[in-house]
């Protein structure tokens, strides 16, 4: 055999499905992870929008099961004005606010967040905790402003039966105000 000659090869995936390669490009055709968690149901989101008053907030509060299977999310804000956005851990007596059903990225999926609270809250319902720590706190000028949405930077893994609440303040009278956390699930197989 001439080493002068292309070798055709075929690849499969676990399920025996043929690996396509990209004509153009010569390039495997490939989805990242964090899509294929879209296509498998195991993607979810909540959000909160609402205008609020200087010194008040809107929050999301998550609470992952006590087990290897581990959430990883991102979250995003936008805020009108000026304002923080906080992220405090291992809260404690956790109560009002709104219960809040995690929504699947896969709108055809019945698969449902194995989280085992999920709450929003804002002005008249607003969450009550007590206790945490703060992990990370951002505060932005005015303008609109997006917070992480670059994965593989952003990304966090929730501990694991611990209540964490992400709060966005407002600075400013009349902000609208918008959070959005997003997460994957997926049974941590590292020690």
């Amino acid at each position: 055999m001439s080493m002068d000659k292309p070798i055709a090869i075929k690849m499969f995936d676990s399920e025996g499905r043929e690996v396509n390669v990209d004509s153009l490009s010569k390039a495997l055709v490939v989805i990242d992870y964090e899509h294929s968690e879209i296509h498998s149901g195991d993607m979810f989101y909540v959000y909160i929008n609402n205008e609020e008053d200087n010194g008040a907030a809107v929050e999301i509060a998550i609470q992952p099961p006590d087990s290897l299977k581990w959430s990883h999310p991102i979250f995003s804000y936008i805020s009108e004005f000026e304002g923080n956005l906080q992220v405090i851990e291992g809260v404690t007596a956790l109560a009002a606010g709104t219960n809040f059903v995690p929504l699947n990225k896969n709108r055809n999926s019945i698969k449902a967040s194995s989280a085992l609270a999920c709450k929003t809250g804002k002005v008249g319902g607003m969450i009550t905790y007590a206790g945490g720590n703060e992990i990370f706190r951002e505060t932005f000028g005015s303008g609109n402003k997006r917070g992480a949405t670059q994965r593989a930077e952003d990304e966090w893994i929730l501990k694991q039966g611990v209540v964490t609440i992400f709060r966005l303040e407002s600075s400013k009278d009349n902000s609208q105000l918008s959070l959005k956390l997003t997460w994957y699930e997926r049974t941590n197989s590292f020690t």
